[in-house]
């Protein structure tokens, strides 16, 4: 992959680096915003329930291994033959282009010889994991032992502990249904043992498990048709998220996550209607969990960093005043998440502190820091733990993205709004380190991709434009613009690679988000190369 030489040097003033655009280019830019904003705002939707505002409309693609792994469920248990029909033809066509574990285990379930080891297959796929590795070896092996991929292996379930105070609900879960599983192998009888209560206390009134198609297959699995109210239940669940290809996604949607997020790229851009932005917030407050935070959608038990900190940045930004004591919550929940070494977990805070994560809180703390400024303190520690954690190229560990612009976008952006906490030699070193990685590492045509041997993609592209704009960098930005403009659908869309991951490093698509980020770095790139009013975001509300 050809990419463009590096120049390294000391941070130019922002006046030495941008280069203004032709009229008529800015006018192309401004008109392809307008059609994307116009494709997500068509993605609105009031509310069923009244009073509650309104949300962005998600809906996640399916994919191969949940829909391989319902068709394992409904052979062993015998049930729902048509199903069964729909579901093959669905892994029949969609098996070609497979990556390497998706492969292995449709054409298992198939009854085709797989085109590589399972070894290799989970190796790869585990490759670079940093969080959670053993945890999702065990899972993943187990599952390659129920469907007949490897032989069984009778010290696994010694060695797959009962909990961990590192795990969340989500991993609990996997590690009961897991437990049940090997225990089925043996030929022990579940329904009475601990673990299987336990799942039954934890199936959600949709019948799901956390409104996760895999969570559900995993606990499906684990306890069979011997507790049928259960097992109906969670059929019916799987059934629901079926898409109309015969396909089961991961998850059905990111109803909060994505709602946050779009609020906050349509805002920056002024591509909300009126009040929009209120209703939206309504949507958000009305999901609030008890102990302060939110998950990704509707309905999910286990709240997370990364969607209460969106959260609150929407309600931020929305500015009502009756939003502050749910924004006061939010913020009381993610300190209680603090590690010692300054960073935040995704979930819960015994577990490993991300980067990814810490950014996100600190521009939700940042944003909220005029109206509490005892969250200074916290800050000066997160911003300490981004530092400490920049690799000697420039980069960060990817976390739950798969590309590696993403972590150096979601670090500059929270610096932007640390201004007046971080130090001159934090937002030096930072920046520095980000533009020596972003030089390095974009292809001729503009692009960059997932990692810097791979092809460029929307989304790895939109997070590098955004994090050259951020750092008023225009020498490279408009060959950046001109990839992303190149890419766009003619309905606004912007198209990418999946980027998303769940459970990690399992790859699954939302297609809305490859247009939500590319309509953040337009409209970054537009502001800082069009010359406008002002180089950095519009001043924020407080409630």
């Amino acid at each position: 992959m050809k990419t463009f030489s590096p120049e390294v040097r000391p941070m130019p003033s922002r006046s030495e680096l941008v280069h203004l655009p032709s009229r008529r280019g800015l006018h192309r830019w401004e008109a392809a915003l307008a059609r994307s904003t116009a494709h997500v705002r068509a993605h609105l939707r009031t509310s069923p329930h009244p009073g509650v505002g309104v949300f962005t409309h998600s809906q996640v693609s399916g994919r191969l291994f949940e829909t391989a792994l319902t068709l394992h469920l409904l052979r062993r248990e015998g049930v729902e033959p048509q199903w069964q029909q729909r579901l093959e033809s669905c892994l029949e066509e969609n098996l070609a282009g497979a990556d390497p574990f998706s492969h292995l285990v449709a054409s298992q379930v198939l009854g085709r010889e797989p085109d590589t080891s399972a070894r290799a297959a989970l190796d790869g796929l585990l490759e670079g994991l940093r969080y959670g590795k053993d945890r999702k070896r065990h899972l993943l092996q187990v599952l390659l032992m129920e469907l007949g991929v490897i032989p069984d292996v009778p010290e696994l379930l010694e060695s797959l502990p009962a909990s961990h105070p590192s795990w969340h609900l989500f991993s609990r879960i996997y590690g009961a249904a897991s437990r049940l599983i090997l225990y089925r192998r043996q030929g022990r009888k579940v329904e009475a043992l601990p673990e299987a209560a336990f799942l039954r206390e934890t199936q959600g009134a949709n019948g799901g498990w956390e409104q996760q198609a895999l969570l559900t297959l995993v606990a499906l699995l684990g306890l069979g048709r011997e507790q049928p109210e259960s097992f109906s239940r969670g059929l019916e669940f799987l059934e629901y998220l079926s898409r109309p290809d015969g396909s089961i996604p991961f998850i059905d949607n990111l109803h909060l996550w994505v709602t946050a997020l779009s609020g906050l790229a349509l805002e920056d851009c002024h591509g909300l209607p009126p009040g929009s932005l209120r209703n939206l917030g309504d949507y958000v407050l009305s999901h609030q969990s008890p102990e302060g935070g939110w998950g990704f959608t509707e309905h999910v038990v286990q709240c997370d960093t990364d969607s209460t900190a969106h959260c609150l940045m929407l309600l931020q930004e929305a500015g009502e005043p009756h939003y502050a004591s749910a924004i006061a919550r939010g913020h009381r929940y993610l300190l209680a998440l603090q590690r010692p070494d300054g960073g935040y977990p995704t979930y819960v805070s015994e577990g490993d502190s991300e980067v990814t994560m810490t950014a996100c809180v600190l521009q939700a703390q940042a944003r909220w820091l005029p109206n509490a400024p005892h969250l200074r303190e916290p800050m000066l520690r997160g911003l300490r733990y981004l530092v400490d954690r920049q690799r000697p190229d420039g980069a960060f560990e990817r976390s739950w993205s798969l590309c590696e612009t993403y972590s150096l976008f979601r670090v500059l952006w929270a610096l932007e709004d640390c201004q007046s906490v971080a130090t001159g030699w934090q937002t030096e070193t930072l920046q520095q380190g980000a533009l020596r990685y972003l030089l390095a590492h974009q292809h001729e045509d503009g692009s960059w991709g997932q990692t810097p041997d791979e092809p460029g993609d929307v989304l790895s592209t939109a997070y590098a434009t955004s994090a050259l704009s951020l750092m008023g960098h225009g020498e490279r930005l408009q060959a950046a613009v001109r990839y992303l403009l190149s890419q766009q659908s003619p309905d606004g869309a912007f198209l990418s690679r999946p980027d998303q991951s769940g459970p990690r490093p399992l790859v699954y698509d939302e297609p809305l988000l490859g247009s939500l980020f590319s309509i953040v770095a337009l409209s970054k790139a537009h502001r800082l190369l069009a010359g406008g009013a002002s180089t950095h975001t519009h001043a924020r509300k407080t409630a």
